[in-house]
């Protein structure tokens, strides 16, 4: 989809993918991987993405993401807030962090917990991931960025 963004002359381009994103998938499609590094860098947005990219079998994907990224947008669901803290990425809370939905209440985050406690998060004035009724306030959003010094992502993600 290309748009211009409110005040701006220069077209952006937002591009959605629908595929097996697993490393086994992956595999089928090596220059996928290229493509995207290619891309560098970007702003990534990662919602509603079921915690796969917790799991080993999501690996190469994970690692591209943080290496070819300056700014992340994302819920819970993404990457682990672990991955973040551990590449020194500066995080922003929004919203609310409670324990996940069904199934994946075995992917409650303590770290991620203590952050949303810690750094005071700020409202989120919409909803944003799983929970979604209409009555249910516990959406949450994290804005990450590239730690200050680091170098820029670069093309081939190295």
């Amino acid at each position: 989809i290309d748009f211009l963004a409110p005040g701006s002359k220069r077209p952006r381009r937002l591009i959605f993918y629908s595929l097996d994103a697993s490393d086994k998938g992956l595999a089928d499609y090596p220059a996928f991987l290229d493509y995207l590094r290619g891309m560098a860098p970007t702003t990534t947005l990662i919602k509603s993405a079921s915690y796969l990219l917790h799991i080993t079998e999501f690996r190469k994907m994970r690692n591209l993401l943080l290496d070819m990224s300056g700014f992340i947008v994302q819920d819970d669901t993404g990457l682990p807030y672990a991955s973040l803290r551990k590449g020194g990425w500066e995080v922003r809370p929004y919203g609310t962090y409670v324990v996940p939905i069904p199934p994946f209440e075995t992917k409650y985050q303590k770290d991620l917990a203590a952050l949303f406690e810690s750094s005071k998060a700020q409202p989120l004035p919409f909803r944003f991931g799983y929970h979604l009724n209409v009555n249910d306030t516990r959406s949450l959003l994290m804005i990450a960025r590239r730690p200050p010094g680091a170098p820029p992502p670069r093309p081939d993600g190295r």
